[in-house]
């Protein structure tokens, strides 16, 4: 399959601190300061509602008592030494990686099945013989197409398998959450349904022509044996 010309980008913004004056731990600085940090991840200046504040930080985790994560749909505040900070970074940097090819392999389901139902609206008054080799041409297509993003999601499904530390898998479960990857593996589910559906449909209508074809040659087979045996007869 070409690739397309299509250049996607996905930006998170991790906002980290390894240190804090009043030494507290990562609950007592959700409690103290929660109003301050649920400003990083909804990216606003302006001080929030009391219930907006409640709904940011009611998904806060904290493995170790001076650890915090608090995460938005773009960007996230960890509390943590430098090396917890990163290992949260790099799993948010993979869930947003695949919700990134979840995005560009949407794209390329709505071209390739508008490209699909384009091809057969317009050889639709095509010659039998054409549209079968048009239509296993396109088969291929969707099938390889299929085969690729089926891949892709079940790479994602299997994705736990890879965070042996609990407290990563959980870290990943928000990412993938508060993303919204999970929306789009599902969008992207139907759209591959659908585009199942279509090869399934080209194939029967490929199969179709050939039983067809092959009971046309039979008969041909037949009715030149018959004329055969004819003019033998005659002779």
């Amino acid at each position: 399959m070409k690739p397309l010309p299509l250049r996607m980008t996905e930006d998170y913004a991790i906002f980290g601190v390894h240190e804090e004056s009043e030494n507290l731990t990562g609950a007592e600085l959700a409690a103290r300061h929660g109003a301050e940090i649920a400003q990083l991840p909804r990216g606003d200046v302006m001080p929030l509602s009391e219930q907006e504040v409640a709904e940011v930080m009611e998904s806060f985790l904290s493995y170790y008592p001076r650890d915090l994560l608090v995460a938005g749909w773009n960007a996230a505040f960890v509390f943590d030494d430098p090396a917890g900070l990163e290992a949260t970074a790099e799993i948010f940097e993979f869930a947003n990686s695949q919700l990134l090819e979840y995005r560009y392999y949407d794209e390329v389901l709505n071209a390739e099945l508008t490209a699909v139902y384009d091809e057969m609206e317009a050889h639709r008054a095509a010659a039998r013989l054409s549209q079968s080799y048009r239509y296993r041409r396109t088969a291929r297509r969707l099938n390889a197409l299929f085969l690729e993003i089926s891949e892709l999601t079940e790479k994602s499904e299997n994705s736990l398998k890879f965070f042996g530390d609990p407290f990563a898998s959980r870290v990943y479960r928000l990412a993938v959450q508060k993303l919204g990857a999970a929306e789009w593996r599902t969008l992207l589910a139907g759209k591959l349904h659908s585009a199942d559906v279509l090869y399934r449909s080209l194939i029967e209508e490929v199969s179709s022509f050939r039983m067809e074809f092959m009971e046309f040659v039979i008969v041909l087979i037949l009715v030149l044996e018959l004329f055969l045996s004819l003019f033998h007869r005659g002779s």
